[in-house]
């Protein structure tokens, strides 16, 4: 017997960036749970996106948001992973020296870009995924930050990089 469904958001239920969900999968999910088969979407969106997303059914579903870094259900959180204050800066650091990447600091509800992200990245975060976005003004300010993520709109080459702490 089936007990647990685990789904990728982005690219699998709905297009990467997007909010749109086709209502369908409610009424699946719907029929799932009352089978008894638990069912988690698990993306790289804040766990209020997510929620967001999953209006009809997010309060009988489990959210593994930000990669992973937590898991909850409603309120109740069972995971929780953050990075240390010293490995955010460096990270965020090294991927704002390269051209062309857009540096977001994330926490479990809300993410941190910097002044210098172009407008198209401000929309994407909050409006494709539903970000709750900060602009950035200091380490000092920012804890419990979960990842640190970086994106790219140019096609071509990797920047090639290597980063070790």
């Amino acid at each position: 017997m089936i007990k647990l469904i685990v789904t990728d958001v982005d690219g699998t239920l709905v297009k990467d960036g997007s909010r749109d969900i086709n209502p369908e999968y409610f009424t699946v999910f719907k029929k799932l749970i009352d089978k008894g088969v638990s069912i988690c979407a698990a993306s790289g969106r804040s766990k209020d996106g997510i929620y967001d997303l999953f209006g009809p059914v997010r309060d009988e579903i489990y959210i593994s948001c930000n990669n992973g870094t937590q898991i909850s259900r409603n309120d109740k959180i069972y995971l929780k992973e953050c990075i240390s204050p010293e490995t955010v800066k460096a990270i965020a650091e090294k991927l704002r020296s390269i051209k062309g990447l857009n540096t977001v600091i994330a926490k479990n509800d809300m993410v941190y870009y910097f002044p210098d992200a172009s407008n198209k990245f401000y929309e994407l975060i909050t409006k494709g995924y539903g970000f709750n976005a900060f602009k950035f003004e200091s380490y000092d300010k920012i804890s419990d930050v979960s990842k640190v993520c970086c994106f790219c709109f140019e096609k071509g080459e990797n920047p090639g990089f290597k980063f070790r702490n």
